[in-house]
């Protein structure tokens, strides 16, 4: 346990800022069950009965506790869903990056009501009128930051439980970002006797994976660069793509099927298609996947506006759905962190894609 609590203690640098970990994140549980209602990630019973877990199996110890450091720069995007993020310091210039509500960004300088900003991978200008800045910025910093695991290596293998044994969940792609949802973790019966973090993943659904394979630090939102179709992108697809693009931060709502006050994944997915006259689909993601009206294609063949499903890699289950966007992006509600956010196609295994638009 003393190797467990000094590799805590190790924390990385996230983005440009220099900090150090202060936070003993509250725990979450999975939801389970046979009959899941929207596009919540729900994980059957029958995943679970491998294995047996008591009490005295598994021991738990606090993620180590210091200050938190905050640069003087920092600033936190001060709007109800998304900032955009030009290329030139004018409302005229090209969107070059999208930054999220709570999201941070580190100002180099401010000029005529404009910041030029770093997030992410994304460098470009802001207004100042939509960023919280100097004291304010880094009281709010504070708050809306969280613990994450940081994936290392050539990936990372999510497991339904805190066991080598155990089922696996999916592969999550190096450098993605899970939230920490409870202490670090050690059974007494893994064979291998790693020490294990339960994260967060899409929608409800909660995994582990091993502390070998990732760096704990604190983090926050960060902008995502936004990339231009194709010119042999459909009309139709084309406007889907910016529609959905608008609600970049919309709030994550289990069961939500509003543009306006909330979604989840299939929710959003389906407001988008209704929105341009695709209706009738399924309400569930993983009926929607076996939906006759759908055709399975690869995902070499995806286009704007086709369908990507992500589940339980080792049987199959389908918890979750985002539509593809191009450039191997795809925009989905993830959670209750980050709302709708766009990632890489690959920041999890696609399980299927399927199309719906007949072009």
């Amino acid at each position: 346990m003393t190797k467990t609590l000094q590799k805590a203690a190790f924390l990385c640098i996230t983005g440009a800022a220099a900090l150090y970990l202060r936070a003993v994140p509250a725990s979450a549980a999975t939801v389970t069950g046979e009959n899941p209602i929207g596009g919540i990630s729900v994980a059957l019973d029958q995943y679970y009965e491998q294995l047996d877990f008591t009490a005295d199996e598994v021991d738990t110890t606090e993620l180590l506790s210091v200050e938190i450091i905050i640069p003087e720069n920092i600033a936190i995007a001060h709007v109800d869903k998304h900032l955009n993020i030009r290329k030139e310091p004018t409302t005229d210039s090209s969107i070059v990056g999208i930054l999220p509500k709570d999201a941070y960004c580190i100002v180099e300088s401010v000029e005529d009501g404009w910041a030029k900003i770093e997030s992410g991978d994304v460098s470009g200008y802001a207004s100042t009128e939509y960023l919280y800045m100097g004291d304010e910025a880094a009281a709010i910093a504070r708050e809306v930051g969280s613990v994450v695991a940081l994936v290392q290596g050539t990936g990372l293998r999510v497991r339904m439980e805190p066991s080598t044994e155990a089922g696996i969940i999916t592969h999550v792609s190096t450098g993605e970002e899970l939230e920490v949802l409870d202490d670090m973790i050690v059974n007494k019966n893994d064979a291998v006797a790693k020490t294990w973090v339960k994260v967060q993943l899409d929608g409800e659904t909660t995994g582990y994976v091993s502390s070998d394979y990732v760096e704990l630090t604190y983090s926050w939102l960060k902008a995502t660069e936004v990339k231009e179709l194709d010119s042999s992108v459909s009309g139709l697809r084309s406007r889907m793509v910016e529609f959905a693009k608008q609600y970049v931060g919309l709030d994550y709502v289990w069961g939500g099927n509003s543009l306006t006050t909330g979604v989840d994944c299939s929710g959003f997915v389906l407001a988008i298609y209704k929105n341009f006259g695709i209706t009738g689909l399924p309400r569930v993601s993983r009926d929607i996947a076996v939906s006759s009206r759908g055709t399975s294609i690869s995902l070499s063949e995806a286009k704007p506006g086709d369908l990507v499903f992500y589940g339980v890699t080792s049987t199959g289950y389908i918890d979750h759905v985002a539509m593809y966007i191009g450039n191997n992006q795809v925009i989905h509600a993830s959670g209750r962190k980050t709302g709708v956010k766009i990632s890489s196609v690959t920041y999890r295994t696609p399980l299927k894609v399927v199309r719906f638009i007949n072009d």
